[in-house]
């Protein structure tokens, strides 16, 4: 797997196609991370260059975004954000 890039993704079908292409990634179920889940992603964020965050690109997508893009800044970790059409 790709160690530069972590794909956090929603749903199974994103993880799927991201892990086809060898990237490393993360997806969520039932449309969000629990607090002890995005604890671990955060820890596991830190090996990689950075994260790339493509969640879906409706009102929860774009919250949950946001969510993770400011906790991602808090700890430093660099990160991308990718909004599907």
């Amino acid at each position: 797997r790709d160690k530069s890039v972590l794909v956090l993704a929603e749903g199974a079908f994103d993880y799927l196609s991201f892990y086809q292409e060898n990237y490393a990634v993360l997806s969520m179920a039932g449309g969000t991370f629990s607090k002890k889940q995005t604890k671990h992603i955060l820890q596991i964020a830190k090996n990689f260059d950075k994260v790339l965050l493509t969640f879906d690109n409706d009102k929860s997508g774009g919250q949950f975004t946001v969510s993770m893009a400011k906790k991602l800044f808090s700890y430093h970790i660099p990160f991308i954000v990718s909004r599907p059409p």
